[in-house]
């Protein structure tokens, strides 16, 4: 399998024209999937692995509105970001003037290879091919779509 790319180019107002590879998402993969795959590949029920996804996310999102950082062994570190305005002193900053919005930050996890060269979590062995149908505009078949 193959993750696939289309070729964007940069048009903004200032930008350069130059060509640029953009990742071309075939589908969504859901909870259910994911849980319906998870429950073939093991005894457990797949209710019981719902449960298990649904408790980790409320308990991921406890730990991180906690102030924590939370670290998946094989997968990666979760975290929360901040956007902020800037403030023309350290006394003029106040939280809820200056902090405009929080997102969620995801390192996935790294290793270190022979070569002494890292690699990450899921990017391993990823093969890239060129999206053979044409640019992402919508108005072009998909292999879900043909």
């Amino acid at each position: 399998m193959a993750c696939f790319y289309i070729l964007k180019q940069d048009t903004k107002k200032g930008g350069n024209n130059m060509w640029y590879a953009r990742p071309k998402y075939i589908d969504r993969t859901t909870l259910d999937s994911i849980a319906r795959r998870v429950q073939a590949a093991c005894s457990m029920t797949l209710s019981d692995v719902r449960a298990v996804i649904i408790e980790l996310i409320t308990v991921m999102n406890d730990q991180l509105k906690a102030g924590n950082k939370v670290r998946l062994d094989g997968f990666g570190d979760f975290s929360i970001g901040i956007h902020t305005s800037p403030a023309i002193s350290e006394k003029e900053f106040n939280a809820n003037d200056n902090i405009k919005s929080c997102h969620i930050c995801f390192q996935p996890q790294r290793h270190r290879l022979q070569n002494g060269k890292y690699s990450r979590a899921f990017c391993e062995d990823v093969t890239w091919r060129e999206w053979p149908y044409g640019t992402s505009d919508g108005a072009t078949p998909t292999p879900s779509n043909p």
